[in-house]
């Protein structure tokens, strides 16, 4: 079977509740992986290692990479948990120059989401062999 980038990312979903612990409605979170989707459907293979190893780690796409939607600044990654944190301000005009930006300086910022922050805090997994063409259609 075929697998996509795009195919294994768990994705914010329609059938979310809105809980006042939820920074965004449902409608902004969908808006928000709408500009991710269209983004990772329109990027350079090297953006999309670019993404990827700011969103993991490495560059080898995770079976469970987590978008979540979030109140900040900019985009930011907790690497250990795969999860990828995009703003809720985005409008579609600024959210790929914005990615793009964050993604080439490869700051993820510091992992707060488990104990075992090690990757998040400087130790690099990309020495693994990465001898493939990542695309956002990639068969894993």
């Amino acid at each position: 079977m075929q697998c996509s980038v795009l195919d294994i990312i768990i994705w914010p979903s329609k059938e979310e509740t809105d809980n006042d612990d939820d920074d965004f409605p449902v409608p902004v979170k969908c808006r928000i992986a709408g500009y991710l989707w269209q983004f990772l459907e329109t990027v350079t293979e090297d953006k999309l290692k670019q993404l990827v190893k700011f969103w993991v780690g490495w560059e080898l796409p995770m079976k469970d990479m987590q978008v979540e939607v979030v109140q900040a600044a900019h985009p930011s990654s907790s690497t250990c948990c795969h999860i990828l944190r995009l703003p809720g301000h985005y409008t579609s005009n600024e959210f790929s120059d914005h990615l793009e930006g964050c993604i080439a300086c490869n700051d993820t910022s510091e992992c707060t989401c488990c104990s075992a922050s090690s990757f998040a805090n400087g130790l690099r997994r990309s020495s693994i062999s990465t001898a493939f063409t990542l695309s956002p259609r990639y068969p894993l």
